[in-house]
C-alpha cells in the first residue's frame, strides 16, 4: 500500500479513539518526535486530550564511563514509530470510546533496547531497514538524540517505515499492540563486511531472521558474543537460535518452543539447541528466571535478597524478583528495557545475576512513563552499586 494509503488507515484507527483530530491528513505534518512536551488538544464535549510527543530525557546522552570506553553494542532488528493511546478500559467489539492521552514516540524492540543501553553509558549502533519517508526520519532523529548511531540503517524508496498502534488499558495495566511492518526485511547482502569492527556484543531481536543468521555467523567467526531476544516463532528463526550465545525470552516462548512443556523444560530445550550459555525468561510482575548448565556456574555466587537459587536436572535456576515501580503508567517496552540492561552487563563483563538485578530496576523505572522510552533511566539515576 502506498504511504498515503497506509497513513489514512492509521487515521481510521485513531479516529475510533477520538484522537485523529490531533493530526493533519498529511503524513509530512505528523507530530515530530521532538523533546517531550504536553500539547492540549480539544477532545470535544468538554475536557482536553493530552498528547505527549517525543521521549527525550536529556540534552546530551550520558558520557561513556572509563570501563566501557572502546566497547560497542551492535543491534540488528526493528525500529518503529509508536502511536500510544491510553483508555480507561479496553473496548468491546463495535464500541466507540475516547482515549485519555495520546503519545507519539519511537519504538521497536531492538531500538528500544539499544536506547536503554545507551542511557546506561554504552556506545550503540543500530542496523535495520527503513523507508525513505517521514516516519523513517522521525525514527532516526529520536535515536540520534539519545546517542544511538544510525549510520548503518538501510533506507529504501518505496517502502513504509514500521509503525505500531498501542492501546494501553488503565484498568488492567496491560497493553495491546497492532504492528504494521515494513514490506521488506533487511537482507543478508545488505550487511557491511566490516560491520563488526570495534563491536563487543551483537544483539538480535528475532526479526530480519535471514540477515540475523548471517550476522550471527559473522559474530561467531569473530568471537563476538550474540544475545538473541525471542518472543514468538518467526520464519527461519531456527537458523538463528543455534548461533546465539545468550537467549532472552518472554513468559510464553519456552512453552511455545517445546509444546506441552513447563517453562523450565522449554528453557532446557532452548539451551540444548546450540551454544547458548544461559537462557533468561522474563515473568512480568514475577521478575525473571535464568537457567544455565550447573557445570557453567561461576566460582563466586552473587548474593542478594532478590535472588533465589535452585536446580532443575543438570541446570542451575536463578530467580530474580521484580523491582517495585513507583507507579505503573504503561508496560510497553518493559521487556526491551530489561534486555537493554542485560546488554549493558554483557558489554561490561558483569555477572549475569548482577545484570538481572540492574535489569529489574531499569524495567520498573520504564513502567512509570508512557511508551517504551520516556521513562528509561539515565545512568545518573541508577544506584552506583548496581552499575
Amino acid at each position: 500500500m502506498a504511504r498515503s494509503g497506509r497513513f489514512h488507515t492509521a487515521l481510521l484507527l485513531l479516529s475510533t479513539l477520538d484522537v485523529a483530530l490531533a493530526f493533519s491528513p498529511s503524513l509530512s505534518r505528523l507530530p515530530s518526535l521532538a523533546p517531550r512536551r504536553a500539547v492540549a488538544v480539544s477532545q470535544g464535549g468538554g475536557g482536553l486530550l493530552t498528547m505527549m510527543t517525543g521521549a527525550k530525557k536529556a540534552a546530551e546522552p550520558p558520557a561513556v564511563p572509563d570501563h566501557l570506553k572502546g566497547k560497542k553494542l551492535l543491534g540488528l532488528g526493528i525500529a518503529a514509530v509508536d502511536f500510544i493511546a491510553t483508555v480507561d478500559a479496553y473496548p468491546k467489539p463495535d464500541d466507540k470510546i475516547r482515549s485519555t492521552s495520546l503519545s507519539v514516540m519511537g519504538g521497536g524492540n531492538a531500538a528500544n533496547s539499544l536506547t536503554a543501553c545507551r542511557r546506561l553509558g554504552v556506545e550503540c549502533s543500530l542496523l535495520t531497514k527503513l523507508g525513505q519517508d517521514d516516519n523513517g526520519d522521525l525514527i532516526r532523529k529520536e535515536l540520534n538524540r539519545d546517542g544511538v548511531d544510525t549510520t548503518l540503517c538501510v533506507t529504501k524508496a518505496g517502502l513504509d517505515s514500521p509503525f505500531t498502534y498501542i492501546l494501553v488499558d488503565s484498568s488492567t495495566q496491560t497493553r495491546t499492540c497492532i504492528h504494521t511492518p515494513i514490506q521488506e526485511d533487511l537482507l543478508p547482502d545488505e550487511i557491511p563486511k566490516d560491520v563488526l569492527d570495534g563491536v563487543s556484543v551483537v544483539h538480535l531481536d528475532g526479526r530480519n531472521t535471514l540477515a540475523a543468521a548471517r550476522l550471527a555467523e559473522m559474530a561467531n567467526e569473530a568471537k563476538v558474543p550474540v544475545l538473541l531476544d525471542i518472543e514468538k516463532e518467526r520464519p527461519d528463526i531456527e537458523k538463528v537460535l543455534p548461533l546465539a550465545d545468550y537467549i532472552i525470552t518472554n513468559t510464553q516462548y519456552p512453552q511455545i518452543f517445546k509444546e506441552g512443556a513447563s517453562t523450565e523444560e522449554g528453557m532446557v530445550a532452548l539451551l540444548e539447541q546450540g551454544r547458548a550459555k544461559w537462557v533468561i525468561t522474563t515473568l512480568g510482575a514475577d521478575g525473571s528466571q535464568m537457567m544455565r548448565r550447573t557445570s557453567d556456574d561461576p566460582k563466586d555466587q552473587v548474593k542478594d535478597p532478590s535472588l533465589k537459587y535452585s536446580s532443575f536436572e543438570d541446570y542451575t535456576v536463578v530467580k530474580c524478583a521484580a523491582a517495585k515501580p513507583k507507579s505503573i503508567v504503561d508496560t510497553t517496552g518493559a521487556g526491551d528495557s530489561f534486555i537493554g540492561a542485560m546488554l549493558y552487563g554483557l558489554v561490561g563483563g558483569m555477572p549475569a545475576e548482577k545484570a538481572m538485578l540492574l535489569a529489574s530496576v531499569v524495567a520498573a523505572a520504564k513502567c512509570s512513563g508512557p511508551g517504551a522510552r520516556s521513562a528509561l533511566p539515565l545512568r545518573s539515576e541508577i544506584d552506583k552499586k548496581l552499575l
